[in-house]
């Protein structure tokens, strides 16, 4: 699984999905955060901090696995 989908997935697998993880991770709202695991949008984009954040509060590493 390459890095963008395995960022996708990691926030969608989460119970909640983006709508309980969004104000985890300090997002406002749980529509830039699905734009910014959309793999088919290029104007929004997931800092390393904001992916960092997303796995510790998830204990999903995909996107960390993907990388190495």
């Amino acid at each position: 699984m390459n890095v963008l989908d395995s960022a996708y997935h990691t926030v969608h697998d989460y119970k909640g999905g983006a709508t309980a993880l969004a104000p985890r991770v300090g997002m406002k709202s749980h529509h830039v955060l699905n734009s910014k695991v959309n793999p088919n949008v290029s104007t929004h984009h997931l800092t390393l901090v904001e992916a960092n954040k997303i796995m510790a509060i998830t204990g999903d590493y995909r996107i960390l696995q993907s990388m190495c």
